[in-house]
């Protein structure tokens, strides 16, 4: 009743203040035009004053409004049980629910049970550390990362994305990976072919807090990669399938090398590539062997610091091949304790020779 009271009364002075105004309205000029310019600027100025007073009622209204909204939405969550819910619970529920943070169906799906729902889930960074590059608009990519907050970023991009990315006008994805370069922690690509000028690109970028770098050539196509210590000096996970790489100076930090390649390439890196890993402890390696690769073992590297082996073939290499192209035979392993070898039906009794 006083609400009603009150409205009544507000629209009587305003309906009062309107009429008051229309009476004053000039007439028709009948006085000296200074006289009449006067009144009509009065009479203008009446009309702001009391639009103003107008809009002043209109914005407190529709902050009411407003608030009347947000309240109905409260009081129909509340009838659902899952509303009900204190956000508190809902932060420990959503990790049990979601599979890490590449379940992107399942972060949206969350993020749209309820407006409380909604803003718990977009408030775990720990879910937006992997966008799908190449996959999703630019737009949601850069707010998925955005999300992210401080924390670091798995990257992982294909070999057509790279390609499109270098043609994209504005190079908005070069634009994006070099402001969110500090924060990579996985960076894991592919690329065609040996000249492909996307993998300098990738790999000129400062990032101090990578810690696993993973690159795929293909069967016939390898890459060319250049990696440099000081642009990730935190790297301690290195991946290198059908990749020539140049190390120009030692990864002192790399502890895991995952090596795939061909059988005779093998050879020519335990030389080049593996003495520039000066703490590797942990390989694991996936050899293909073409017809014709050579036997000749050459010279042998010690990988002092390597405790565990792991190799797989790729193809099937003729028995007689195995003495010379085995990883055992072809460098010298003083502290290894563990060999995993996946035999698919093979007689690996020559591979074990360097260790009778």
């Amino acid at each position: 009743m006083p609400f009603r009271q009150a409205k009544a009364a507000f629209l009587t002075a305003l309906l009062d203040r309107h009429q008051s105004l229309s009476t004053r309205a000039p007439a028709a000029p009948c006085w000296p035009r200074r006289a009449v310019r006067a009144q009509v600027d009065e009479f203008i100025s009446s009309l702001g004053e009391l639009e103003d007073e107008l809009d002043n009622v209109q914005r407190d209204i529709q902050r009411v409004r407003n608030s009347l909204s947000q309240q109905k939405a409260v009081a129909l969550t509340s009838l659902q049980p899952i509303g009900m819910l204190l956000p508190e619970i809902i932060r420990e529920i959503v990790p049990h629910t979601v599979e890490g943070p590449s379940a992107h169906r399942q972060i949206m799906r969350l993020s749209q049970v309820s407006k409380p729902w909604r803003d718990v889930v977009l408030g775990i960074s720990a879910l937006f550390t992997e966008a799908r590059w190449g996959i999703w608009p630019f737009a949601l990519v850069e707010l998925w990362c955005s999300r992210a907050g401080p924390r670091l970023l798995n990257i992982r991009v294909t070999g057509a994305f790279l390609l499109r990315m270098a043609s994209a006008p504005g190079r908005p994805y070069q634009e994006l990976l070099k402001k969110h370069a500090v924060q990579m922690g996985i960076l894991e690509f592919s690329c065609y072919g040996a000249r492909d000028p996307n993998t300098s690109g990738l790999l000129d970028l400062r990032m101090p807090s990578l810690q696993c770098l993973i690159i795929r050539g293909f069967t016939g196509s390898p890459v060319s990669a250049c990696i440099r210590f000081e642009n990730m000096p935190k790297l301690r996970r290195l991946g290198l399938l059908m990749t020539t790489p140049e190390i120009p100076a030692p990864l002192t930090n790399v502890t895991s090398l995952h090596y795939g390649n061909y059988a005779h390439a093998l050879q020519r890196d335990m030389l080049q590539i593996f003495p520039k890993l000066p703490r590797l402890r942990h390989l694991s390696l996936e050899l293909l062997v073409e017809s014709g690769t050579p036997t000749s073992p050459g010279p042998r590297n010690v990988l002092q610091s390597l405790i565990s082996l792991e190799v797989r073939w790729g193809t099937s290499p003729d028995s007689t091949l195995l003495p010379s192209l085995s990883p055992l035979n072809l460098s010298s392993l003083p502290n290894l304790q563990t060999i995993v070898l996946h035999d698919d039906g093979r007689e690996f009794t020559a591979l074990f020779q360097s260790l009778v």
